[in-house]
């Protein structure tokens, strides 16, 4: 049973090959697929670790520092039909020092090359494009999504 648990718990790369911006994976015989378009691996969910998701509405990131507990805010905003890349997906909790007046927290998405662990700059997912989100996203209370690509994580 152990052994199970470390082969599911184990993290697999396939090679894939840059063209024109996307990433393609290498199907045999001249063939390739947009590994965008890729969910399951030998029946094993993929992930990613970066995926692009254009801004709906308004927006104006916080960077939280795990170390410290607090909140800053930069002089970033987004704007309707920017884009941004997502790394990772947070809700924070009590432990974080935040504060919530009922049991569905928010969800955040980390901004790729913010930070690492828990730290790092975060935008609320809502504020992102419903068709972008639904590649990367899908709520835990519900059955899993089919094409999720960044799972909803503490990020550590």
């Amino acid at each position: 049973m152990f052994n199970l648990f470390l082969q599911l718990a184990k993290k697999y790369w396939l090679p894939y090959k840059k063209i024109n911006g996307h990433y393609f994976y290498y199907i045999g015989y001249g063939a390739y697929i947009k590994a965008r378009n890729v969910s399951l691996i030998n029946d094993l969910p993929q992930y990613s670790n970066g995926e692009k998701a254009m801004v709906d509405e308004t927006s104006y990131p916080f960077t939280f520092n795990s170390k410290t507990k607090k909140i800053t805010y930069p002089k970033i905003k987004y704007k309707k039909s920017d884009y941004i890349v997502v790394d990772g997906l947070r809700q924070f909790t009590a432990n974080d020092g935040f504060v919530f007046w009922d049991a569905d927290q928010p969800v955040y998405a980390r901004l790729k090359g913010t930070g690492h662990g828990n730290t790092g700059t975060y935008i609320y997912i809502g504020d992102l494009r419903d068709k972008d989100t639904d590649i990367f996203y899908w709520d835990p209370e519900l059955e899993s999504h089919p094409k999720y690509r960044i799972n909803l994580i503490d990020i550590d």
